[in-house]
């Protein structure tokens, strides 16, 4: 199961919560593990973080962070 959100050029942090929780509990329902990737830092905090969105009290977690060159990822993963 895979979902991809679409952005556009006004798309906001708060955007990228909203759409992520929808996705989050659909893949939880179907019982498989969500997992977020890629993106903006600043969207993935405001997900985390912002009290609105309940994100840390409302599910386990485990960060992994992965910095590489553009060119070294673009090697390794087919895009």
């Amino acid at each position: 199961m895979t979902f991809r959100v679409i952005t556009y050029s006004n798309f906001t942090a708060e955007d990228f919560c909203l759409k992520s929780n929808i996705y989050i509990e659909t893949i939880l329902k179907a019982q498989c593990v969500p997992i977020i990737v890629g993106g903006s830092n600043s969207y993935i905090e405001k997900l985390v973080e912002d009290p609105v969105f309940m994100f840390k009290y409302k599910y386990d977690t485990c960060f992994v962070w992965i910095d590489v060159k553009q060119s070294i990822l673009n090697n390794r993963v087919n895009i």
